[in-house]
């Protein structure tokens, strides 16, 4: 996917009015291909794509970047998680509401904290 059009999706998702039943992942999946079906998405969550370069010379030019998220099938994240840029959740995974994701997690993981680690494995 184009780098603009991931940004461009995240940020439009992450604007549009919130309400208390939570975000759709179909919403966001009309454009942006990147989350698997069956994947709920709680309140307020934030889908950041964005990368800025580190050195302070280069941060005053208009340079971005933007790495994709990818959330595979079958997840649920809780309200208010941030999905930071570069993530890849895998399949089947529980994100805690309030959690930061920082780091790819594994499919079959439920996950919570800030930055959030892995709990335990989940077992069906």
């Amino acid at each position: 996917m184009d780098w603009r059009k991931c940004y461009d999706t995240c940020r439009r998702y992450n604007r549009r009015k919130r309400n208390s039943s939570g975000g759709s992942a179909k919403e966001i999946r009309k454009i942006h291909r990147n989350i698997g079906n069956n994947t709920q998405i709680g309140p307020n969550c934030q889908f950041l794509t964005p990368n800025h370069p580190i050195d302070y010379i280069e941060r005053r030019k208009p340079i971005e970047r933007c790495s994709p998220i990818t959330i595979d099938e079958d997840c649920w994240l809780g309200g208010d998680v941030v999905v930071c840029p570069g993530v890849t959740i895998g399949d089947r995974c529980i994100i805690g509401a309030g959690s930061v994701v920082v780091k790819d997690i594994p499919s079959d993981s439920l996950v919570v904290g800030n930055p959030c680690k892995v709990v335990r494995k989940i077992q069906n």
